[in-house]
């Protein structure tokens, strides 16, 4: 919540670094419901690495690889 109330307050005098503010977040946002090992290989050498996220959880990685077997 506090993010999201940083970005309004920030918003209020320049919504374009808001936004970045808020997209640059939104994976550490999200990472509270991904599964603690994933959150740990992106972050533990480095808090400020910076990962493409989407509104949905992140898939297994095997799950990936058989995935990606299936469509080749």
């Amino acid at each position: 919540m506090t993010c999201a109330l940083v970005c309004e307050t920030l918003a209020k005098a320049d919504s374009v670094a808001a936004w970045h503010v808020m997209v640059l977040n939104a994976a550490k946002l999200m990472a509270a419901y991904w599964p603690s090992e994933t959150v740990e290989s992106l972050w533990q050498d480095n808090a400020d690495v910076l990962v493409a996220a989407n509104g949905h959880t992140p898939f297994l990685v095997s799950y990936l690889t058989n995935l990606n077997k299936l469509v080749r």
